[in-house]
């Protein structure tokens, strides 16, 4: 809690300082772009922060590894890449990797396996949209 606090102090002493040029943004701008993305980040960080409480940490860690294939389905789904058969063909075999790393989990546990997921998905849905309010900006 304290680094946010830290960062959202240097941020308005840059920009009340004169180092940062501040951004003009109305609130229906903020509504539509901004807010969805917190949204996003918060379910992220509560369901993410959830499934510890059901899973291992290093079986946590191997699902994180579908993150790639959640990102590149999303961001399909929204237009920002276009699909590939041999990017899919890579992204399954990741997938199968982590199917054959979950069937073999000796503490498997469906609630923390959906929260991860969800986590995952969330996360995901996120780095799109941030991706396309950059890209609206003209901004890579």
């Amino acid at each position: 809690m304290w680094h946010m606090f830290f960062c959202s102090a240097l941020a308005v002493g840059l920009v009340k300082g004169g180092k940062v040029q501040a951004i003009d943004m109305s609130t229906e701008t903020y509504v539509r772009a901004i807010v969805p993305i917190g949204a996003c980040y918060a379910f992220t960080l509560w369901v993410g922060n959830a499934a510890y409480m059901y899973l291992s940490v290093s079986f946590i860690q191997m699902l994180k590894a579908l993150m790639p294939v959640a990102v590149f389905a999303v961001g399909c789904a929204f237009g920002t890449d276009r699909f590939d058969w041999a990017t899919m063909a890579n992204l399954l075999v990741v997938t199968a990797g982590v199917a054959i790393a979950s069937a073999g989990e000796l503490n498997f546990n469906l609630t923390g396996v959906a929260c991860q997921l969800a986590s995952i998905c969330a996360e995901s849905v996120r780095l799109v949209l941030v991706q396309i309010l950059l890209q609206s900006r003209g901004l890579k």
